[in-house]
């Protein structure tokens, strides 16, 4: 009597296991996230202004979000492909933009 309820557990347990989705492979793009052609923020306007102070980002009309991120800030991991992230190095000037 016992083995009827085992034999259908086990056999539950097998087809949830079927239903599992795979883990993407190290060194391949993540396909539930959007292509880099596909990001939409503000990045282009950006870069032409590395090596500048924070102030030349005045100078330009950066679509919202956006993040500034000084030397010791915490930032927070969530993806945004549409958020302009702007770092600012030690010396005061913007090393680099990016999407998400």
């Amino acid at each position: 009597m016992i083995k009827t309820p085992l034999r259908l557990l086990a056999l539950s347990l097998c087809a949830l296991t079927a239903c599992k989705e795979e883990a993407p492979v190290a060194g391949e793009r993540d396909p539930a996230l959007p292509k880099p052609s596909d990001l939409s923020c503000a990045m282009d306007l950006v870069t032409p202004l590395i090596g500048e102070l924070p102030a030349a980002l005045e100078t330009i009309d950066i679509p919202d979000p956006v993040r500034v991120l000084r030397p010791g800030m915490a930032m927070t991991q969530d993806y945004r492909p549409d958020r302009t992230n702007i770092e600012i190095g030690p010396d005061g000037r913007i090393v680099r933009a990016w999407c998400g």
